[in-house]
């Protein structure tokens, strides 16, 4: 582990089912952070289930997803949380490459609940 303020992190992916011809599409999420704060070291590991679904309809293609998930946070000097969190969203994206998104992210701790929106705009050609 290095000084004070250095991370480090690892992710993984899994589609369990779906594909370009299946409209359903189930992925398994994971990942593992570390970082240093002043003497202590937290380590963050994530672990989600992604579903999501295409719904073609003419010049556009609808994608709402949702992945809960569970957070387990240590902490060096002996503390650790479990959390539940859960994030989700939709995806229009049309014929000419352009794509809109809207997302919503939410972690749940004692009396705080935490959230963040955001939304995007892609482009395919």
């Amino acid at each position: 582990m290095g000084p004070s303020g250095y991370s480090q992190a690892v992710s993984a992916s899994l589609n369990i089912l779906g594909g370009p011809l299946v409209p359903i599409r189930v992925t398994v999420l994971g990942g593992l952070g570390q970082w240093k704060a002043g003497s202590e070291t937290v380590r963050h590991i994530p672990v989600s289930i992604g579903l999501s679904a295409t719904i073609p309809i003419p010049a556009l293609s609808i994608k709402p997803w949702i992945a809960p998930r569970f957070d387990r946070v240590s902490i060096s000097n002996g503390g650790s949380d479990n959390r539940f969190g859960i994030a989700g969203g939709i995806e229009l994206a049309m014929l000419n490459g352009l794509s809109l998104r809207a997302s919503y992210d939410r972690l749940f701790v004692s009396n705080l609940k935490p959230g963040i929106f955001s939304v995007g705009v892609g482009f395919a050609p």
